[in-house]
């Protein structure tokens, strides 16, 4: 099997087998019987509003035939249908296929629509593998054209792991999506857009030069925040409310 990419419009077919119970029961139904026979019973309508039409035709394209085609633009939706019909070989195949669907391509979007399924189990799962890839490169996920189109949730959700970038990249990244995020939102202030994202930075591991010369022009900190780290850095023992930081070189 070849990695799949969100851009890239091939797919790729586990040919699932449905489950004899589920197949029995929608052959029943489309048997010709009274129950199938629309002159005879008024079907009820069922609005699912949680998932897509492609999604959801792809969904029962399994249910029907017992495969479908799994598609990286749709997995974090899918893997969600999954839970939410209650089809475990679906969901299982869907998690299986997630390595490999992982890349740089997919991994912004993936993060984005993950998001509006969180409560199902699977995506939680989903969010983790994520995330581990997220960390293991950071630094071409921060550098990649469409980091900016992350939400804020997911972005918040970044910056609190335990990253192997400095502070100062974190804040400049948070800077360029504030920005972003202002010019698409027209009429939002900087400072308040940033105001969450900027509780995730510890401004005390930022080196004085940076602080100075970097952050404070910008304006999005409140100046007790730099205060606090610049005095933190001289003698972390004169500061209340921050721990277990290294001290570091006092360069200027």
């Amino acid at each position: 099997s070849r990695t799949l990419k969100s851009k890239d419009v091939a797919r790729r077919d586990f040919n699932l087998r449905v489950s004899g119970s589920v197949q029995s029961e929608y052959r029943k139904k489309g048997s010709g019987s009274s129950y199938g026979d629309k002159t005879k019973i008024a079907l009820p309508k069922v609005f699912i509003e949680e998932f897509t039409l492609p999604v959801m035709n792809v969904v029962l394209q399994y249910i029907h035939t017992g495969s479908c085609y799994i598609m990286t633009s749709h997995l974090p939706s899918l893997i969600a249908a999954a839970d939410r019909f209650d089809l475990p070989e679906l969901r299982e195949a869907c998690l299986k296929v997630l390595p490999s669907a992982i890349s740089f391509d997919s991994i912004i979007n993936m993060l984005n629509t993950m998001e509006h399924y969180i409560q199902f189990k699977s995506v939680k799962i989903m969010l983790q593998k994520l995330l581990e890839f997220v960390d293991q490169n950071i630094k071409e996920v921060l550098s990649l054209s469409d980091f900016c189109n992350l939400s804020e949730h997911v972005l918040q959700l970044v910056f609190v792991r335990d990253l192997d970038i400095d502070e100062i990249v974190k804040f400049r990244s948070a800077i360029k999506w504030g920005r972003n995020y202002c010019t698409k939102h027209e009429g939002k202030d900087l400072k308040t857009v940033l105001q969450q994202l900027i509780n995730k930075i510890q401004f005390h591991l930022i080196r004085p030069r940076d602080i100075m010369q970097v952050v404070y022009p910008t304006g999005v900190v409140p100046e007790h925040k730099l205060i606090m780290a610049l005095a933190f850095q001289a003698d972390p023992r004169s500061v209340e409310g921050i721990k277990g930081a290294p001290v570091l070189e006092h360069t200027v």
